[in-house]
This record gives structure tokens, C-alpha cells and sequence, in this order.
């Protein structure tokens, strides 16, 4: 019991009434067409021979749609909007490069997070080495930061921005930098709290974590 629609969502189910005799089937969408213009629908033949004999070929019909198929979960943005709502998460509104913020490009690990919990693609910085444009965030890596705030407080100072090349893993939506945890700031020389974060990080499949200067740097493949 299928049919080809030319626009409706694949999976969507359509109640057809042939409205010479009263006469329904549901059917599945799970094809593109008819092409022609005066056609709306096209049943495979035993759909059709619930409602009329085959020999018919064409039949007035009356289309509703019965299940409409819901609309995909975007688990990238159920977790930025959970990690806008996190008090454990300080996300930067700017960056430790005057040149990112004069004026300001919309850039920032926080514009990134905001950007995504709405729908939109994060932006990329076009300053240094940065390349601008947009960028989808990676959902593992979300997922990881999401999970550290279980056990730490920490700043994020920048996610898809910053002078990043396009290969670089910020650049592809891929990697986060933290530049404080638990209120002090992140030292070369790690302590404790530092290297907990670190294999954290790495519990959650990051492939790239390490110390970037003043900041971890954590990175998903």
C-alpha cells in the first residue's frame, strides 16, 4: 500500500478517497511523481484496486494526510540548548584577539552555541588564519562538553572561532578550548582538576587533548 507524491515527505501516510464511490486506502509515500500535470498521486496497482478496477487507469480522488512524519531531532541543537542553560558552563563572548572583536564577528564560543541551539550553522572567525563562513557543530563534541559540567565549572573560550585554518579541528566543528576549571585559570603545568578534565575528555572520544599554551584543548575526529 504505497504511492508516489511529487512534494510530501517520504514515510508521510495519505488517506485516499476515489469520490465517484466513497471508497478509501491509506497509503505510504515512498516514491517521487506523477509528472504529469494532471495527476496528483500515483498508487501501486493493489492500492489502486482497493478503490476502483485497475482497467480504470484514472480516478477522481480526495488526498488527506493521515500521518504526517514528524520532523527529525537535531541532537545538535537539543544539546546546545541544554549547554545555554548549564550554570556549570561559561561560555565566552569574545575572543583573547582584539582583532575577532572590532567589530565583533559573531564568532564567540558562546555566538557558536547560541547559533546551533537555534538552528543555524556556528560561525567561523576570518581573522589571523581563520577562514570565516559557517560550520555545523559536531554533536560528540557538544555532548562532551555537555558531560564535563557533571563533574567541573569551567570557561570555554572558544569552540568554532578564533585564527583557525579550515583543517584545523576547531575550524571543522570538532573541538572546544577551556581556559579555567573549577574558578582558576588552566596552567601549563596542570593539576589535578586539569588532567581529570583531560581524560574525561578522552572517556568521551576525544582524539586531541592537550595543553594549547593557557587552555586544553579537547578534539573530536
Amino acid at each position: 500500500m504505497t504511492a508516489a507524491h511529487r512534494t510530501l515527505p517520504f514515510g508521510t501516510v495519505v488517506q485516499v478517497t476515489d469520490t465517484d464511490n466513497g471508497k478509501v486506502v491509506a497509503v505510504r509515500i515512498n516514491d517521487r511523481g506523477p509528472f504529469a500535470p494532471d495527476r496528483c498521486i500515483d498508487l501501486t496497482r493493489a492500492a489502486f484496486e482497493r478503490l476502483a478496477p485497475a482497467s480504470r487507469g484514472v480516478i477522481p480522488v480526495l488526498l488527506s494526510i493521515a500521518s504526517p512524519v514528524p520532523p527529525a531531532r537535531d541532537p545538535a541543537r537539543d544539546l546546545a540548548a541544554r549547554i545555554l542553560a548549564e550554570g556549570r558552563i561559561t561560555l565566552a563572548t569574545g575572543h583573547l584577539d582584539p582583532r575577532g572583536d572590532d567589530p565583533p564577528d559573531g564568532a564567540s564560543a558562546h555566538d557558536n552555541v547560541a547559533d546551533t541551539a537555534h538552528g543555524r550553522p556556528a560561525r567561523r572567525s576570518s581573522y589571523g588564519s581563520g577562514e570565516g563562513g559557517t560550520v555545523a557543530l559536531s554533536p560528540a563534541m557538544l555532548r562532551g562538553l555537555l558531560d564535563r559540567a557533571t563533574a567541573f565549572t569551567f570557561g570555554v573560550s572558544e569552540i568554532a572561532g578564533g585564527s583557525h585554518s579550515g583543517h584545523n579541528r576547531h575550524a571543522l566543528g570538532l573541538a572546544f578550548d577551556v581556559d579555567s576549571i573549577d574558578g582558576q585559570p588552566v596552567l601549563r603545568l596542570g593539576g589535578d582538576a586539569e588532567r581529570r578534565f583531560m581524560d574525561g575528555c578522552r572517556a568521551d572520544g576525544a582524539t586531541e587533548v592537550r595543553y594549547e599554551g593557557l587552555h586544553i584543548h579537547c578534539g573530536w575526529s
